[in-house]
């Protein structure tokens, strides 16, 4: 399954009902964890394919999407190797035509000796951003793409260092700042009907109680009504908005993350945080996004 939807899995299900193979084993870099189910009997499975599929390989993705319970929806392997164009995504996954939605997430890709070659990660409104890291023959490459979008799946054959990785323990987790950001908290000064500095960045959402923006004093975005002399309300907004992280400048989240992604989980950098009128300069150490926001 994908990290992301473990992490769904975790925030939704009582403590005790699932366990983590060797205490917890995931690999938040390429969007991959392994889970035990505590379960008193052997259970049937699909067993891992043992090469990556090539370009024009027939595969079929099963998920639950659009309503359907383990739903089969059929494509073919357009690329692999594929660099995903933002920071928050897995690199090196196979690209496919199967018409994948939200809820597929996390399902297994089949080849057609019923192998499992990988697993469903994310859905691209633009294949086009993202770069192959591998060649694609002359004969390969008049295989049709969707115009709208690809699907994209984690690579997990019997033979990877991903998967012996994953199964033998290894806990691979990605540094964060402790809050949480929402589509629309980009903050422009050109474009905003609030004015939060001079300088394009990142408005800071919920801090993570105890995290390590807690920890360093950033505050959580609020609204508040304030009164008029006249009867009616204002809206008061107070926000701290991220523009640089060690001086390189961070005008919107996408930014922000790359940047933190090139960072350790432990290391401490600096902070650019426009607050009202002023601007600081904040050190803070980088936590572990899972001990963060799901503790552990």
């Amino acid at each position: 399954m994908t990290w992301y939807d473990l992490l769904d899995t975790l925030e939704r299900t009582p403590r005790g009902r699932v366990s983590f193979v060797r205490n917890g084993v995931l690999h938040r870099d390429m969007d991959v964890a392994a889970l035990q189910a505590n379960v008193d009997r052997r259970m049937p499975y699909l067993p891992l394919a043992t090469t990556v599929p090539s370009p024009g390989t027939a595969v079929v993705a099963i998920g639950n999407s659009r309503g359907d319970f383990l739903a089969a929806r059929a494509g073919k392997v357009t690329r692999v190797g594929v660099r995903a164009g933002r920071a928050d995504f897995a690199s090196g996954t196979i690209e496919l035509t199967n018409s994948l939605a939200p809820g597929d997430s996390g399902g297994p890709i089949i080849n057609a000796n019923g192998q499992v070659v990988g697993v469903v990660s994310y859905i691209s409104f633009n294949p086009s951003a993202m770069s192959s890291q591998e060649w694609v023959p002359p004969y390969l490459r008049g295989i049709t793409l969707p115009s709208a979008f690809a699907s994209y799946a984690v690579p997990v054959t019997g033979s990877s260092d991903l998967v012996t990785e994953v199964l033998a323990g290894a806990m691979r987790d990605v540094p964060v700042i402790g809050f949480s950001w929402s589509s629309g908290f980009d903050y422009d000064p050109r474009s905003s009907q609030v004015y939060l500095g001079a300088r394009p960045g990142t408005i800071v959402g919920r801090v993570e109680e105890g995290g390590p923006a807690a920890l360093a004093g950033l505050r959580s975005f609020s609204q508040s009504r304030v009164p008029r002399g006249d009867g009616t309300f204002a809206v008061q907004t107070e926000a701290d908005v991220i523009v640089a992280i060690d001086g390189e400048a961070t005008p919107s989240f996408a930014d922000l993350l790359a940047v933190v992604r090139e960072k350790a989980i432990g290391q401490t950098v600096t902070l650019t945080v426009q607050r009202g009128s002023a601007t600081y300069e904040i050190e803070l150490t980088l936590g572990a996004k899972r001990a963060v926001f799901i503790g552990g």
